[in-house]
């Protein structure tokens, strides 16, 4: 009976220390990256009863960076990668001065020595990105409308890389595309390009509600991110002198009218 127990706590420490061998921790590599900043990835893991032999970190299956624990740490030449030796180790590896070529499938490689020697990775993928320096600015917006007027205005975002999706918003909604102007952009030297979108709509009174202001809006979006910029015009209120002008306008053409039809009907009347 004593054997047979001895046997079934061997045969389980037998399997616990088979899954208790090398396995990953936590592997964090971040989907974006900024463009001329630094990265750090990092790959933890466990060995288990197993010693490490090395931990290598490839991007797009071109190994860059070789950690061993008995031989020196090594770093091979890449496009885009740039290492900072002084922070990167079994578990980390930083890159300076982030360009776009940074960007791609990044795989951390660990392999134990014998008997068993193990290995196992993980891949991630990173995109180098450029956003905008600042929110978007709206030009040509005049700060108070009369009915019938065309609302002129533009928004621009500053460079990005992928460029920037722009919208208007007029009072809360989508301002449709029938009252959009597009703009063609083109790339700088390092592939940067700013976004315009341009807006014509008429002034309705409609769009002042209770005669207050008109409230516009402007977004600029970058992947997961996004700025806006809001911007308000008025309705424009007739000064006193033209309201009287108007007025005796109206009454005028209405005394006129009185008066034809005053005319038209002695005319009808008159007997001939």
């Amino acid at each position: 009976m004593e054997l047979r127990l001895a046997t079934v706590v061997a045969l389980c420490l037998f399997i616990a220390k088979g899954t208790l061998g090398l396995h990953f921790i936590n592997v964090s590599v971040p989907r974006y990256a900024e463009l001329h900043e630094t990265l750090t990835m990092s790959c933890h893991f466990e060995l288990g009863d197993a010693r490490l032999y090395s931990v290598k970190w490839y991007k797009d299956d071109y190994e860059f960076f070789s950690y061993s624990p008995v031989l020196n740490s090594k770093n091979f030449a890449l496009p885009g990668i740039k290492i900072d030796m002084s922070r990167s180790d079994m578990n980390t590896v930083t890159l300076l001065d982030l360009q776009f070529s940074s960007s791609g499938t990044y795989r951390c490689e660990v392999s134990t020595e014998g008997p068993n020697f193990e290995t196992l990775f993980s891949n991630e993928n990173v995109t180098v990105r450029a956003l905008p320096a600042s929110e978007p600015i709206i030009t040509g917006l005049q700060p108070a409308y009369s009915p019938g007027d065309i609302i002129e205005a533009n928004c621009s975002s500053p460079k990005s890389k992928p460029q920037a999706i722009m919208a208007w918003y007029l009072n809360g909604k989508t301002v449709d595309r029938y009252s959009l102007v597009y703009y063609a952009s083109s790339e700088d030297e390092e592939g940067l390009s700013e976004s315009v979108l341009g807006l014509s709509a008429r002034a309705e009174v409609t769009l002042f509600p209770g005669g207050g202001p008109l409230e516009l809006r402007c977004t600029a979006t970058v992947q997961e991110r996004t700025w806006s910029k809001t911007a308000t015009s008025l309705l424009a209120r007739l000064n006193n002198q033209k309201l009287a002008q108007d007025d005796f306008t109206n009454q005028s053409g209405k005394a006129c009218v009185s008066l034809l039809l005053l005319l038209t009907s002695m005319l009808l009347n008159y007997s001939w």
